[in-house]
Formats: structure tokens, C-alpha cells, sequence
């Protein structure tokens, strides 16, 4: 398949999504209101913070040790196999605990706290797959999982929800981990009874500590914000600061995207010491990464702003319309710089630079605590907001820099 047709295919797939996503987002606001949405949004964040701490950078792992995979053959590298499976069982156990121990703790206060185990699993073997199937250059593939059919399942479920009368938070919870569990096994199920036919002879594939640190500072900006701020300020408050994270995501789809399909191409350029190649693909992911960003960020803010218009629709529960869109325009701009220059992180390790890149994320993820600890303080989310714009554009741009200065150097 020609890279254009691939792309459209990509864009389309990323539109279908967006769309899906928006979707569900005002279900679960309308349905949920701003002080249970809330609730909501801080255990997928500390869920979301778990993942990064279980999937250690495996999916960038994946990719860099050992694209291009051939799922077709008879047998699969057996790392890749036991890896997938191990985190589907465990996904599978945490799940059996949640659903037998939620009777016991639903008097709790917040018994919806139970289902940050089970997201985090679930959220981690969906990322284990989805790099799997980068690895074996079906990046249109694993766009496909992410963006539609996971996401489609999440407005069923909540549809389910919603015709049920239920509003029970740990109930949209366990439809978000079990819509990530399936997520995990299209596509990639045939490893699971692989490896557990082999007793899982041949090792897990092994961790790498810059490609932890890509997986940190990927995730970080989704997850911590809400998570520290709700140490803070009340859920309806962090409610704007979340509903303000999800609705930006789209604009991730550019940078979500061109790490798909050229990062698999830019790593054998790479490896195989086309430099030039694997250079002239890096600048195609940025310019492609950063168009679909912009477009997305524009539609966005007029979406949003049309629909806070309305004295009756999904978001009139959230009654200060100003700092919606304030915030939703604070965290546009963090997404804009992330998604500036493409898979700019992969292509940084691929290159060598795995200690810069540990160096700077640790460096901007401290930054980005204290910053957040300190927008808490003063009780207003748009300030946190602010934290993150410094964080995106700092990181995207240092690693950037970086990426660019490694090609003229190892070019001559």
C-alpha cells in the first residue's frame, strides 16, 4: 500500500475517532455532571499513572528491538508472546479481585477507587499490543483498535449505562477497563494461547530505561495534572481541568499517528544506516504531526465553544463557561507543543540519545510536579493549565533540538 493511501487512511481512521471521542466525552458529562465526572476522571488518572509504572516503555521497546515482526509466521519471537500474555492474565486477575471485593467496599466513600487496579492493567496490556502491532508495521491496524473500535465500545457501554438509569462512577469505570481489555486482544489474541501453550519458555522482553522515560513524559501530561490537582480542589472543580485534557486529545492524533506509521520505517532507516532516509521521514512525521494538531486544536475550540453556547445542552452543568474554554485553551496549546515535531522522542533514542532524553524528561517531569504542586496550592485549575503549556513546549522543543543537532552530527 502506497504511504499516501496509508496516511488518508490513517487521517480518516483519526477523524472517525475524534468524532467517537467527542461523543462519549459529552455522554459522560451530561450523564455524570461535573462533581461525579470528577470523580470519574481522577481514578482514570491515577489508573492512567499506574499503566506508565506497569508497561515500563515496552512499547517503544517493541518497536526499536524488534521491528519488522512477522505475526504471520508459525512462530513469533517468544519474548513478544509471554510479554503480551503476562499482561493479559494479570489485566485478567485484577479484574477478578475488583468484581468480587466491590460488594465489600461499596458503603466506602468512594468505592469507585477500587478500579484503579484493573484500569491500570488494562490500559498497559492495550499499550503492550498496540506496540506489537507497530512493530509488525500495522500501525493502521493498531489505529484502527485505539481509536475506533475501543472507543465505540465506551459509548455502547456508557449508552447501556445510561438507558439503565445507572450512575454509579465504579460502573463507568469497569466499562472503561473492560473496553481497554478488549482493545488489548483484537488483532493480537493468537499470542496469548502461544505463549501459554510454550509455560512461557523464552524470557520477557526486556525493559530500557530511556524507553521508560519516553513512556513517562508521553503519558505524564494526561495523567498527573488531575491527578495531583484533585489533592487540591474540589471534584467539580477538577472537572474542568479534565473535561479540558479530553477534549484536547484529538489534537494528539496528529503526533499519534506519524508515530504509527514512520516509526517502524525511521527505526530501519536507522538501523541499517540510511540517515538521510530516516531524516527526510522524521521531518514528513513533524510536518504531518503538526498539521493535524493545528486543524484539530481549531476545531476543537469552535466545537466547544459552540457548545457552551447552549443553555441546555451536554455542558451546562459546567456553570463557569469562561473557565471551560479558558482552560480548554491552556491545554490546546500544551497538546500543540507535544505534537509539534511527531515521534521526536522515539527518533531521539533511535538515534542514541537515550541519556539527554532521561536527562530531560526527568528534569521537565520535576518541573512539571513542583509546578503542579503549586497551581494546587492556589486553588485555581486554568494555573495548572498554565504549568502544562511550559511542560509541552519545553520537552517537544529540547528534544527537538536535540534530534536535529544528532542527524547534522552523525551525517558528517
Amino acid at each position: 500500500m502506497a504511504p499516501l493511501t496509508i496516511m488518508t487512511a490513517i487521517a480518516g481512521i483519526q477523524a472517525i475517532g475524534a468524532a467517537l471521542t467527542f461523543a462519549t466525552i459529552l455522554l459522560l458529562t451530561a450523564l455524570l455532571g461535573p462533581e461525579l465526572y470528577g470523580r470519574y476522571a481522577w481514578v482514570i488518572s491515577a489508573g492512567g499513572l499506574a499503566s506508565i509504572l506497569l508497561k515500563r516503555g515496552y512499547q517503544t521497546t517493541l518497536v526499536t528491538d524488534f521491528a519488522p515482526l512477522d505475526l504471520d509466521a508459525d512462530r513469533r519471537p517468544a519474548p513478544v508472546a509471554n510479554t503480551y500474555a503476562l499482561y493479559i492474565c494479570g489485566t485478567l486477575v485484577a479484574f477478578a479481585i475488583a468484581i468480587f471485593a466491590g460488594p465489600a467496599v461499596a458503603t466506602l466513600a468512594r468505592p469507585e477507587l477500587l478500579w484503579v487496579a484493573p484500569i491500570g492493567a488494562a490500559v498497559s496490556a492495550q499499550t503492550i499490543a498496540d506496540g506489537i502491532l507497530r512493530a509488525a508495521d500495522r500501525g493502521t491496524r493498531s489505529q484502527f483498535v485505539t481509536q475506533i473500535l475501543r472507543t465505540a465500545f465506551l459509548l455502547a457501554g456508557f449508552g447501556l449505562l445510561a438507558v439503565s438509569g445507572s450512575r454509579s462512577v465504579a460502573a463507568f469505570l469497569a466499562v472503561y477497563a473492560l473496553a481497554s481489555l478488549v482493545a488489548a486482544l483484537v488483532y493480537v489474541l493468537p499470542l496469548l494461547p502461544e505463549a501459554l501453550r510454550n509455560r512461557f519458555r523464552g524470557g520477557l522482553v526486556r525493559g530500557n530505561a530511556a524507553h521508560f522515560q519516553v513512556a513517562v513524559s508521553r503519558s505524564i501530561g494526561a495523567h498527573l495534572p488531575v491527578f495531583v490537582t484533585g489533592f487540591f480542589v474540589e471534584m467539580d472543580q477538577l472537572a474542568y481541568l479534565a473535561i479540558a485534557l479530553r477534549f484536547s486529545n484529538p489534537i494528539s492524533f496528529g503526533v499519534i499517528a506519524s508515530r504509527a506509521f514512520y516509526g517502524a520505517k525511521i527505526n530501519r532507516h536507522v538501523r541499517s544506516g540510511a540517515l538521510r532516509l530516516a531524516q527526510e521521514d522524521f521531518r514528513m512525521a513533524a510536518r504531518f504531526s503538526f498539521a493535524v494538531a493545528l486543524l484539530a486544536a481549531v476545531g476543537v475550540l469552535v466545537l466547544i465553544y459552540g457548545l457552551s453556547l447552549l443553555q441546555m445542552g451536554p455542558l451546562a452543568g459546567f456553570e463557569d463557561k469562561g473557565l471551560l474554554f479558558l482552560t480548554l485553551c491552556l491545554v490546546s496549546l500544551h497538546q500543540l507543543g507535544l505534537s509539534a515535531f511527531g515521534p521526536v522522542q522515539l527518533t531521539a533514542i533511535q538515534l542514541g540519545t537515550e541519556r539527554y532524553v532521561r536527562n530531560l524528561n526527568l528534569a521537565m517531569i520535576a518541573a512539571l510536579a513542583v509546578g503542579l504542586v503549586l497551581a494546587g496550592l492556589s486553588g485555581k485549575v486554568w494555573i495548572s493549565a498554565v504549568v502544562l503549556v511550559g511542560y509541552g513546549f519545553g520537552i517537544s522543543f529540547g528534544l527537538a533540538a536535540r534530534t536535529r543537532a544528532e542527524f547534522r552530527r552523525q551525517l558528517g
